[in-house]
């Protein structure tokens, strides 16, 4: 009996918030690509990952492959003009290295990598945005996908809705055992409360 792979997803974004940055590329992330119908993934982080934290692909409606780079950041992506981990800058040049770099998944074979995911697991202020959008060509800019904290945690809800439903039914079925089976009563789901 093969043994299938067991993802923890996170209930709440602060619970994201408080990942450093590889695991929210192994717990969350890959994860989510995976539920999300990429396919190939690949964690590429590292000294020769020429901008691309994670590289997969989606077949397209012509059956043909486009393949996705993710730059992946845990903090604040600002519009400081350092060079430090979380600034425009330096997503400036990831996603530059993202398109200009070409991607070897084996030996002998190169591809192009198509779109690049900018990714946080808090915000984008808006100053990092546009100095991004200043620094890098138009058509980079248009293939490029940013996700703030908000956005990402959309996608974790959206695709990982069996498991939110099956933490919420725990946690109704915990309730409704401490009712007398004579009473009348009413539970609520709102958000992350039970509401009787």
């Amino acid at each position: 009996m093969s043994k299938q792979k067991q993802h923890t997803m996170y209930k709440t974004l602060k619970e994201i918030q408080k990942l450093n940055e590889s695991d929210l590329r192994t717990k969350v992330l890959i994860p989510l690509f995976e539920k999300m119908g990429f396919k190939g993934i690949r964690h590429t982080h590292g000294p020769n990952e020429e901008g691309k934290d994670i590289v997969m692909y989606l077949t397209n409606s012509l059956k043909e492959r486009e393949y996705y780079a993710v730059v992946a950041k845990a903090g604040i992506i600002t519009g400081s003009a350092t060079n430090n981990n979380n600034s425009a800058n330096e997503v400036k040049n990831q996603i530059e290295s993202c398109f200009d770099m070409e991607y070897d998944p084996i030996p002998g074979e190169t591809l192009n990598i198509n779109k690049v995911y900018v990714i946080t697991s808090f915000k984008i202020t808006s100053s990092g945005k546009k100095t991004i959008e200043k620094k890098i060509n138009t058509v980079m800019f248009r293939n490029t996908e940013f996700f703030d904290g908000d956005k990402l945690f959309e996608h974790i809800e959206k695709h990982f809705s069996y498991e939110f439903s099956f933490l919420q039914d725990k946690k109704i079925k915990k309730e409704i055992s401490n009712y007398n089976e004579y009473w009348d009563y009413k539970i609520e789901v709102l958000g992350d409360h039970l509401v009787h």
